[in-house]
C-alpha cells in the first residue's frame, strides 16, 4: 500500500510547461523538455555532469536546460513550501500525527507506511455499525499539488475499477474536513511475496502455484484496461492462508481501447517513476508503455522467486547505467544463476532460500523455466508473451508436464539476434537465395497456414482458459478458505460440474479441448473424495467425475495419434478410480483400474528414456498397484510390485539424492513393503522397514514442517505400525506408535477442519487407542477413546454410507464399545450391572445392524469384519436375557 522507490525525485514537481521559456520553436522545446525532464530525476549535485554531456557542445541549450531547471526547482519551493507548512515539518520527521483523527467513517490507529506521495494508515470503523479494519491512503503533508493531487484521483479511480480475490480491495474514498482527498482500502495483513516463500520454504511448484494467482490479478486489471507499472515483491503480499494479494496502483495507468496510455499522459514528468530493478525496457527509455510492461516485470519477479537472485545487478540509479543494463544486457539463465554460491557477486542475490538450492534448484529450472522466464524478459515488448495470460498458461502447461510455448519460439529469437548482428555478412547470402523465391513464397504460405491454425487453436482454448482461471484457481481458494459446511461445500463443487458439463458437450472434435475438461475432472474428482488426499467425503461423487474424465479420453488415448498428455491423463484418472474402489469396497476392481493405469505409465516410461517424471509417475503407479493388490489378498504380487517401485526409486535417487517427490515415494514404498513383509510373518524386517520409513517421512517434514500430506502419510505408517505390534501381543508399543499417529491426525484436522480425511484419521486415532487400552485392561479410558472415535466416525459414514471402509470400522467400534460396557458391568451390583448390559445390548445391536448391512452389500469382506459373528452371538445373549 506504499509507493515504490522510483527514478523520479520523491516529491510531485511543477509541469514543465509552467517553467518553459517562450520563444522556442516546437522542435526545440521538444528536445529541451526531454532533457530537462531527465535533469530533474537526478540529484541536483549530478545535474551538471549529466547535462554538459547530454547536450554535446550545445551552449544555447545547455544555458535553457539550466535556467528551467533552477525555475522548476524554484517554483517546486515556492509553491509547496509556502502552501503546505506540513512539508518542513515532515522532513524534520515530525509531520502532524493523524492518529486518533476521525476520516469518513474510519479512525486512525497507527501509521502502516508512506512512499514518495502517499501516507497509509491503519483504521477502524468509528461509526458502531460493525468492526471492521482497513489501510487508509492520503496525499503525503506538502504534496498536494494538482499533479499529485491529479495522479492519487487516478490511483484511486483505478482501484474502483478492479474487483478481483487476489487485488487488494477498494472498500470507500472521499474528501477529509480539510479538503484532502483520501480512500479506503482493504487491510491486507500478510507478508511480502519472496519473505513468505521463505519463511515457509516453499518449493518451485508452490512459487509457481503463488505465482499464478499473482498472474490472475494482473490479467483482471488488463481486462480492465489498467497497467499496473510497478509490479514488484513489495507490491504483493501473502496472507496467513496462502492468499497473494496484488497492492499499490500508484503509478498505474489506464489504457486507451486501443492498447497504448492515454494521451493526457504522455507527457507528463509523473510517466517516469519506476522501480528500476523491476522496470522493463521501454519504460526507462521513457517510450510508451503498454501491457508487455507489465509481463516484463512479472519475469523479474518470476526470476527472482526461482533463482533467489534478481536478473540484473543495479550499483545506482545513474540513467546511463540504468539504459546499459535493462537495455542492452541479456540476463543469464535462471538455472546458472542459482547455481552460483550465495556469497558470489554477480546479479542482485536475494538472501533467502528455499528447500531447493545449489545444484538441484538449477536442474529443477534447467529448460522450460529457464525458457519461460526469458521469453518474458525479452528486451522487444513483441517478442514476449502476449500476455500476462499466455504467461501463467505456459506455467501451468509446465506443471502439468506438457510442452511450453517459450520452447518453440527460442531457436527463431536467436536467429533474429544473429541477423541483427550480421548485417552486412548477411546480405551477400540474401542475394544468393533470391533464386528460391518460389521455395520461399510456398514457406512463407506453409506458415501463414500455420499461424492461421494456431490463432484458431487459441480462439478454442478460451472457454478452457475461462474455466482455468474463473474455477480452478478461485474455486481451490473457495475450498481453502470457506468457513461453511460440507454440504455448502458440496454445493459449489456442482455448480462447478455443471459448467464443465456444459463445456463437455462442446468438446466433438476437439482433442485439446477434451485434454483440459478431462484434467479439470480429475481435480474435482480429487476435491469430492480421493481418499489419498483431503478431501469432502463424496466417494460417489469422486467416481462420477473420474468417470467423465476418462470417457473423454479413452477414444483419443485408443487412436495411432494419442499424446503423451493425454496418455498420462488418463493412467492417471484409472489409478485415481482405483483408489476409491478399494475404499467403497471393491477390491478386485481397484486392481483391475490400477492395472489399466499401469499398463499405461509402463509404456510412458519405456517411451522416454531418461526422464525422471515419468520414472516418478510409474514408481507411483506401481505403489498404488501393491496397495491394491495387498488388499486382494495377493501378498506375493504384491510385496514383488513394490520391489519393482524401489529399483526405480533408488535409481533415481542415486542421480539426485535431495528429490523431495523421489524421497516422499520411498517412504511410502518402505511403509507398504513392511505391511507387505508382516504378511509374509518376517517380524524382524517389518519393524526395520517401518522404522526406515518413518525415518524418511520425519525429515521430510523437519523439511517442510506445514506439509499436510507429509504428515498425513507419518501417520498412516504410525498407525500401520501400531497394528503390527499389536498383532505380536507388544501392547505397550502399539499404543506408542498409535498416541503419535493421533497427535498427526489431529495437527492435520486443526489445518483443514472440513476435511472428511482428516475426521476419519482422528477417528481412527482414537479407535486404535482404545482397543489398547482394553487390551491393556485399562478400560474406562477405553471407554472415554470409544466415545471419541464414535463422535467422528458417525457423521462421516452419514454423510456417505458408501465409504465402505469408515463404515466397516464403524462397525468394529460399536462391538468393541459393548464389549467394555459389558466387561464392566459384570464387576457391579445390581442395577448399576442392568444399566451397563443394557447399554452394552444397544452397542451390539448397532453393530450386528452395521455388519448386516456390508454383508447384504456383498462388501462384507472388503472390511474384513471378524466381529460380525462376535456382534450377533452377543446380541442373542442380550435379547435372551443372559446376563440379568
Amino acid at each position: 500500500m506504499e509507493d515504490g522507490p522510483g527514478l523520479a525525485a520523491a516529491r510531485d514537481r511543477p509541469s514543465i510547461d509552467t517553467v518553459m521559456a517562450s520563444g522556442l520553436d516546437p522542435e526545440r522545446w521538444q528536445r529541451v523538455k526531454s532533457l530537462l525532464d531527465e535533469a530533474l530525476d537526478l540529484s541536483p549535485d549530478r545535474r551538471p555532469a549529466f547535462l554538459e554531456g547530454a547536450c554535446a557542445g550545445d551552449e544555447a541549450l545547455l544555458r535553457e536546460v539550466k535556467s528551467l531547471a533552477e525555475a522548476a526547482e524554484g517554483a517546486w519551493s515556492f509553491v509547496d513550501r509556502s502552501a503546505h507548512p506540513g512539508l518542513s515539518a515532515l522532513e524534520k520527521g515530525d509531520a502532524p500525527s493523524r492518529i486518533g483523527q476521525r476520516i469518513g467513517t474510519y479512525e486512525v490507529v497507527r501509521e502502516l507506511g508512506h512512499g514518495g506521495m502517499g501516507m497509509v494508515y491503519l483504521a477502524r470503523r468509528a461509526d458502531e455499525e460493525f468492526e471492521k479494519l482497513a489501510a487508509i491512503k492520503l496525499i503525503r503533508p506538502g504534496m498536494a499539488g494538482e499533479l499529485a493531487v491529479r495522479r492519487f484521483r487516478g490511483e484511486r479511480q483505478i482501484s474502483a475499477l478492479l474487483d478481483h480475490p487476489n487485488i487488494a480491495r477498494l472498500l470507500d474514498g472521499g474528501t477529509t474536513e480539510d479538503g484532502e482527498p483520501y480512500f479506503v482500502m482493504e487491510f491486507v495483513e500478510g507478508e511480502a511475496l519472496l519473505d513468505y516463500c521463505d519463511r515457509h520454504r516453499l518449493p518451485v511448484e508452490e512459487r509457481l502455484r503463488l505465482f499464478g494467482e499473482v498472474c490472475a490479478a494482473v490479467q483482471h486489471a488488463h481486462r480492465n484496461l489498467v497497467v499496473h507499472r510497478d509490479i514488484k515483491p513489495s507490491n504483493i503480499l501473502v496472507t496467513e492462508e496462502g492468499v497473494p494479494k496484488l497492492l499499490d496502483f500508484g503509478i498505474a495507468k489506464l489504457l486507451s481501447p486501443e492498447g497504448g496510455l492515454e494521451s493526457a499522459d504522455q507527457t507528463a514528468t509523473v510517466a517516469r517513476v519506476l522501480t528500476p530493478d523491476y522496470a522493463s525496457p521501454e519504460q526507462v527509455r521513457n517510450q510508451p508503455i503498454t501491457t508487455a510492461s507489465d509481463v516484463y516485470s512479472l519475469g523479474v519477479v518470476l526470476y527472482e522467486l526461482l533463482a533467489r537472485r534478481r536478473p540484473y545487478h543495479l550499483t545506482d540509479t545513474d540513467p546511463k547505467e540504468l539504459l546499459r543494463v535493462v537495455c542492452e544486457r541479456d540476463p543469464e539463465k535462471p538455472s546458472t544463476a542459482a547455481a552460483r554460491p550465495r556469497g558470489e557477486e554477480g546479479p542482485a542475490a536475494f538472501a533467502g532460500a528455499g528447500p531447493e538450492s545449489g545444484p538441484g534448484l538449477a536442474r529443477r529450472l534447467r529448460g522450460d523455466l529457464d525458457a519461460i522466464v526469458l521469453k518474458a524478459l525479452r528486451k522487444e515488448p513483441e517478442r514476449r508473451y502476449t500476455s500476462v495470460e499466455q504467461l501463467s498458461e505456459d506455467i501451468r502447461r509446465h506443471l502439468s508436464g506438457r510442452p511450453v510455448l517459450a520452447r518453440r519460439g527460442t531457436a527463431a529469437y536467436r536467429a533474429g539476434k544473429f541477423v541483427r548482428r550480421h548485417r552486412a555478412l548477411l546480405a551477400a547470402a540474401v542475394l544468393l537465395l533470391a533464386t528460391l523465391t518460389g521455395g520461399v513464397v510456398a514457406t512463407l504460405r506453409a506458415a501463414n497456414r500455420a499461424r492461421a491454425a494456431e490463432a484458431r487453436a487459441q480462439r478454442r482454448f478460451n472457454d478452457v482458459r475461462k474455466l482455468a482461471n474463473s474455477f480452478l484457481f478461485e474455486f481451490e481458494e473457495a475450498i481453502r478458505d470457506l468457513p461453511g459446511s460440507t454440504p455448502a461445500r458440496a454445493l459449489v463443487v456442482r455448480r462447478a460440474l455443471e459448467y464443465l458439463d456444459g463445456l463437455a458437450r462442446e468438446s466433438a472434435g476437439d482433442r485439446a479441448l477434451r485434454l483440459e475438461l478431462a484434467e479439470a475432472y480429475h481435480k474435482v474428482g480429487d476435491v469430492e473424495g480421493n481418499p489419498f488426499r483431503q478431501n469432502l467425503g463424496d466417494m460417489r461423487g469422486a467416481l462420477a467425475s473420474y468417470g467423465k474424465g476418462i470417457a473423454l479420453l479413452e477414444p483419443d488415448v485408443a487412436s495411432a495419434k494419442a499424446t503423451d498428455s493425454e496418455s498420462s491423463t488418463l493412467a492417471s484418472l484409472y489409478l485415481a478410480v482405483g483408489g476409491v474402489r478399494l475404499v467403497t469396497g471393491d477390491a478386485q476392481a481397484a486392481v483391475a483400474m490400477t492395472e489399466k493405469g499401469l499398463a499405461l505409465r509402463l509404456k510412458l516410461a519405456e517411451s522416454n528414456p531418461g526422464n525422471a517424471g515419468r520414472a516418478l509417475d510409474l514408481a507411483q503407479a506401481w505403489q498404488f498397484y501393491a496397495f491394491h493388490l495387498n488388499a486382494a489378498g495377493r501378498i506375493t504380487e504384491s510385496y514383488e510390485a513394490l520391489l519393482k517401485q524401489a529399483a526405480i526409486l533408488r535409481k533415481e535417487l542415486a542421480a539426485a539424492p535431495t528429490d523431495r517427490q523421489m524421497r516422499r515415494s520411498l517412504g511410502q514404498n518402505l511403509y507398504l513393503t513392511a505391511v507387505a513383509l508382516w504378511a509374509r510373518g518376517d517380524a524382524e524386517s517389518v519393524v526395520k522397514s517401518f522404522r526406515e520409513g518413518a525415518a524418511v517421512d520425519e525429515a521430510l517434514l523437519a523439511e517442510d514442517p506445514e506439509s499436510i500430506e507429509l504428515r498425513r502419510n507419518l501417520a498412516y505408517l504410525r498407525t500401520e505400525f501400531g497394528g503390527f505390534y499389536e498383532s505380536q501381543k507388544n501392547y505397550r508399543a502399539a499404543l506408542e506408535q498409535q498416541l503419535q499417529a493421533l497427535d498427526l491426525f489431529e495437527a492435520i484436522l486443526r489445518a483443514d477442519p472440513k476435511s472428511a480425511d482428516a475426521r476419519l484419521g482422528v477417528a481412527m486415532g482414537h479407535h486404535n487407542i482404545g482397543e489398547r487400552r482394553r487390551e491393556l485392561g485399562e478400560l474406562e479410558p477405553a471407554r472415554r477413546q470409544f466415545a471419541e472415535a464414535r463422535r467422528f466416525y458417525e457423521p462421516i459414514v452419514g454423510a456417505d454410507p458408501s465409504n465402505v471402509w469408515a463404515a466397516g470400522l464403524l462397525a468394529k467400534l460399536y462391538y468393541a464399545m459393548g464389549d467394555v460396557e459389558e466387561t464392566m458391568g459384570k464387576a457391579l451390583p445390581s442395577p448399576g450391572r442392568r444399566e451397563r448390559f443394557e447399554q452394552a445390548c444397544a452397542l451390539y445391536s448397532l453393530s450386528s445392524e452395521a455388519y448386516g448391512r456390508l454383508k447384504a452389500a456383498g462388501t462384507l469382506q472388503a472390511v474384513r469384519g471378524e466381529n460380525s459373528a462376535e456382534a450377533v452371538q452377543a446380541l442373542a445373549r442380550c435379547r435372551g436375557g443372559s446376563r440379568d
